[in-house]
């Protein structure tokens, strides 16, 4: 897969994925769904359609975002665009697909600010169009020299609280090492975020990370099945 969006299917939740096909779904060198590159993507159902929200490219500071749609997750047309104003280097992005109760569909885009990953609190009255940024999630953050992004947005079962997954460096400033870390929000527009707990330490994952320049554990993504629940996430070396 060259600079797009691959699909992955398996007939079990927690192991046994293979690439559909040997090409991407978005981008690559076939130019599908009508763009070149593809990246840092989230996934989503709403309207029995799925949604993808992708940036295009994070390695520049303008390269902004698309939002894509299809009925059965394979063949995909442009929706909508995602370029955030006031975000630069956009990257990985987490979109929560039902409106609030005042009016907005919410969503967290990690981006730079002063040469540091950090993430923002994005909104829209449309879904498919109009996204805004609302701030910077500072709450989220743990010192103003620490990165934080990979964001996954949830809300609780019984709807009463925002939570948040996302990974953070540990280190006194800069990017790396990265650990997982969960917060929460009671508020309708989730920019004040508490009880912010660490769930993943790198170490405990992989003992002797270092000996595999393995720093960082990243992109957290949980899954419920069946009464059960699941945490994917990436080991990934900088």
């Amino acid at each position: 897969i060259e600079s797009g969006i691959g699909v992955a299917i398996s007939n079990r939740i927690n192991s046994g994925y293979l690439l559909y096909s040997d090409n991407v779904v978005i981008g690559g060198t076939d130019n599908k769904a009508g763009v070149t590159r593809a990246m840092a993507s989230c996934a989503v159902i709403k309207d029995r359609q799925v949604y993808i929200f992708a940036s295009l490219d994070y390695t520049s500071p303008t390269g902004g975002g698309k939002i894509f749609n299809s009925n059965d997750g394979l063949d995909f047309s442009q929706a909508g665009d995602f370029s955030i104003s006031g975000i630069s280097y956009q990257a990985n992005i987490s979109v929560y697909p039902e409106k609030q109760s005042n009016g907005y569909y919410y969503g967290i885009v990690e981006g730079t600010l002063s040469g540091i990953w950090q993430m923002f609190l994005v909104r829209s009255l449309e879904f498919e169009s109009g996204w805004e940024k609302v701030q910077t999630l500072t709450t989220l953050q743990h010192s103003s020299e620490r990165m934080y992004g990979g964001p996954q947005l949830l809300k609780t079962v019984n709807d009463d609280r925002w939570i948040v997954l996302y990974h953070s460096s540990t280190e006194l400033a800069g990017n790396v090492p990265t650990v997982l870390y969960a917060a929460e929000s009671s508020e309708l527009e989730p920019i004040i975020w508490t009880n912010k707990r660490e769930i993943l330490p790198i170490g405990d994952e992989l003992e002797y990370y270092s000996a595999y320049n393995c720093d960082q554990v990243a992109t957290p993504f949980l899954i419920e099945e069946n009464g059960n629940t699941y945490l994917s996430f990436v080991l990934a070396q900088n």
